[in-house]
């Protein structure tokens, strides 16, 4: 049989990424007909596109991916070694993103137009898990952060380290939130819960720490993809 050279022309396309991020961290999904939509778009005008017109107007275009498996490797054994610490630590390592990223907008005397307000949630703005991930990093990440005796600083600086190669690499962005949730969840399964991952200031049902619905609510984002955790 005679080699019949290959028509590069007639290739089929490469399939589309379902969700991506623009420059200007502006998350964007497809549509289903071929076109993107911007999260939050009709609060900022932004109108449905093709990924060819959006790679053009606001590239470069990174699509959201999965953490790699050393990345999944790295927070695991960081939220491990922290113990008890490791809910606290997650919250600090949350309010040192988005408070670095306050500082530098009030630095540049500019908020970012076009995007998500906070990088970390540019894969998935809108989602509840991104929602309750801001909301907790600014309330209890912050108090946390002024208690250095509550978290573990190597855990903090590990997890800070990882999500920040998610979010500015060049090639991909990784969703944060209900990333972190999820491999929150897997170490808090298989520690024995939440009792084993939190310290007695953010168990329910104490005379001390924070009151029980509050404690609620960071276990129903950081336990969200639990297997064994039961809520209320």
């Amino acid at each position: 049989m005679s080699y019949q050279p290959v028509d590069i022309d007639s290739a089929p396309p490469q399939p589309r990424p379902y969700r991506v991020v623009d420059r200007m961290y502006q998350g964007w999904h497809q549509r289903g007909d071929g076109l993107y939509a911007a999260d939050a778009g009709w609060r900022r005008d932004l109108e449905d596109q093709s990924y060819e017109a959006l790679v053009e107007s606001r590239g470069p275009v990174r699509p959201v991916d999965a953490a790699t498996a050393g990345e999944s490797a790295a927070l695991e054994a960081a939220l491990t070694g922290a113990g008890r610490k490791a809910a606290a630590s997650l919250l600090v390592a949350l309010y040192r993103l988005v408070l670095a990223e306050a500082d530098e907008q009030r630095e540049s005397g500019e908020r970012r137009q076009g995007g998500a307000q906070y990088r970390i949630m540019a894969g998935r703005e809108g989602s509840w898990e991104s929602e309750a991930m801001v909301r907790l990093a600014w309330d209890i990440g912050a108090e946390l952060a002024e208690k250095p005796k509550r978290y573990d600083e190597a855990a903090v600086a590990e997890i800070v380290r990882v999500v920040t190669g998610w979010v500015t690499g060049p090639d991909r962005y990784v969703e944060v939130a209900a990333s972190l949730a999820g491999k929150f969840s897997e170490v808090a399964d298989r520690a024995g819960g939440w009792a084993a991952v939190a310290d007695r200031y953010l168990q329910r049902h104490q005379q001390v720490g924070r009151p029980d619905h509050v404690v609620e609510s960071v276990q129903h984002y950081l336990m969200s993809q639990s297997r064994t955790h039961t809520f209320g």
